[in-house]
């Protein structure tokens, strides 16, 4: 923790100087976001074998420092009063909007409890993405005790609304067994479902219980196929497995190349979900040389 704090209070004074959109200043010990969290991620982008950043470690620590400091309001993008006002007339959208800002800190405070509360009652009103969210807040014990079996009903009706990404997310409860029966069966045929109703990230988990062999024949050739569609859609953990795909000798260089620019592609500025999705690529294709040329893009970025 010591450590972590020196090397926050030393860039201070950048720290302040990549955060014009922030109201409220910046400090190494009140707004420290989340400690484990910025230790996984140090270790996950100068993991133990030496492969790293090399001269850009401190742009990087800078960077993420700025992303786990952040105070409660990262921006804001307007209208907030109005949409606090229809969200509290009964308006299902407003209510889902403004949820999404609380998730995020946009305009209010990041607030995971108040997102959980107005995004269950734009559920209530019969909106199928925000049934899908309460489903997310309840497998992930975000702004709610976690309740990964009370999450299925809202899945179950955010899929039946037509919102593709509950089939998604009914596919990881069963694939992953969490606190729910482990069905890799009933896992492919949620991710099935999904894909059908245009969720190409769907065919991430369909390539795992391939490339595993679990529920269906072990296929690796198809499992590679099965993440190259859903790579399309650009979700993380996606990028992230091919990575891993790349490391066991499945994929070639020509997919992690093309799951390398897309994590660049995602890359926000005060956006840790973004940055995370870069660091774990590196730690899962630890193979690659260092660095890669593509990757001063991100330094100037940094810088």
């Amino acid at each position: 923790r010591a450590a972590f704090l020196k090397l926050v209070e030393r860039n201070g004074g950048v720290l302040r100087s990549l955060t014009s959109k922030v109201e409220t200043p910046l400090t190494a010990t009140s707004d420290l976001y989340d400690l484990r969290e910025a230790q996984e991620v140090l270790r996950t982008a100068f993991p133990a074998n030496g492969y790293g950043y090399g001269a850009d470690f401190d742009a990087v620590v800078q960077k993420l420092a700025l992303v786990l400091l952040r105070p409660n309001i990262i921006f804001d993008s307007g209208h907030t009063e109005e949409l606090r006002a229809a969200a509290e007339g009964g308006d299902p959208s407003a209510q889902l909007d403004l949820a999404n800002r609380h998730c995020y800190g946009d305009g209010v405070e990041h607030d995971p409890e108040a997102a959980y509360r107005w995004m269950r009652k734009a559920a209530e009103a019969g909106l199928a993405e925000a049934q899908s969210k309460v489903g997310y807040f309840l497998r992930t014990g975000t702004g709610v005790a976690a309740d990964p079996r009370g999450a299925i009903p809202w899945f179950r009706k955010a899929l039946r609304g037509g919102y593709a990404k509950a089939g998604y997310n009914l596919g990881e409860l069963y694939r992953l067994g969490l606190r729910v029966p482990y069905s890799p069966r009933r896992a492919w045929l949620f991710y099935s479902k999904a894909v059908e109703m245009g969720q190409e990230a769907a065919n991430f988990g369909l390539a795992l219980l391939c490339f595993e062999g679990r529920g269906v024949p072990k296929d690796e050739v198809k499992a590679l196929g099965l993440l190259r569609r859903a790579l399309r859609d650009d979700d993380p953990a996606t990028i992230v497995e091919m990575g891993r795909f790349f490391r066991a000798g499945v994929a070639g260089p020509e997919d992690l190349a093309e799951a390398e620019a897309r994590a660049l592609a995602l890359y926000r500025p005060g956006d840790p979900e973004s940055l995370r999705t870069l660091f774990a690529l590196r730690r899962e294709a630890c193979a690659l040389p260092p660095p890669p040329p593509n990757l001063d893009e991100l330094n100037a970025e940094l810088n």
